[in-house]
């Protein structure tokens, strides 16, 4: 099971009223830009254990426009408007295990120079902290205000531990100097089921409302 869907099923079994938080990893691992590359850990207290990233280059890219003035004419002779774009993508997924920037530096270098690329995202990375912690970040959307790449869980003398499941006095500790900007606050909370409308005429705020597809509305009224 990947950590991402350990951190799922526990967030599924938080009742109403239960809240946590996610520490974000600092920003500049997001991606790895080979002009740059990466500078050296040392001064979040941490070393690289493995990373795992993605990338997607267009390679050629060819779009037809088709407009009122120009339109496209139809072997069978109706003339249409609109749009066609043809292209080439590639895309590479890699995954390395290092004791350095260095070597990160060195492998995504060389990776990115044999096959066109000039960024990787980073989806997952791992990394030793000085205090004795392995901390697991993974491209997670924690409270629902987008994707970023933070911590999910700590192993500490062999236990592995999961966000939802720690307080924030112990990922403060042990995550310590590898944290970015963003602290994510997460909680869980009933949610009220209704058709269209009938949130403003009950006034239920919105944030607490599913909306119902008209193909399942139907269905619930001939089962009634």
């Amino acid at each position: 099971m990947s950590v991402a869907m350990a951190v799922n099923n526990l967030v599924k079994g938080k009742k109403a009223g239960d809240t946590w938080v996610c520490y974000q990893a600092p920003e500049e691992f997001r991606m790895w830009n080979a002009k740059d590359g990466w500078k050296s850990m040392v001064e979040y207290d941490v070393v690289p254990i493995f990373v795992k990233v993605r990338g997607l280059r267009v390679v050629d890219s060819n779009t037809l426009i088709a407009t009122n003035k120009q339109s496209k004419i139809l072997k069978c002779g109706l003339p249409v408007v609109g749009s066609i774009t043809i292209s080439t993508e590639r895309r590479c997924n890699w995954t390395v295990r290092v004791d350095g920037t260095k070597e990160i530096n060195q492998a995504f270098g060389e990776l990115a120079n044999e096959y066109g690329f000039e960024q990787f995202e980073v989806r997952e990375m791992e990394v030793l902290n000085k205090n004795g912690a392995i901390i697991f970040c993974e491209v997670y959307n924690p409270d629902g205000n987008g994707c970023a790449l933070y911590c999910l869980s700590i192993e500490l003398d062999g236990e592995k531990r999961y966000a939802p499941n720690m307080d924030e006095p112990f990922q403060e500790k042990y995550i310590d100097k590898f944290r970015g900007t963003q602290k994510a606050r997460c909680g869980s909370k009933n949610l009220t089921v209704v058709a269209s409308g009938c949130a403003i005429e009950h006034d239920i705020p919105s944030k607490t409302v599913i909306r119902i597809p008209k193909k399942q509305k139907a269905e619930g009224l001939r089962a009634a």
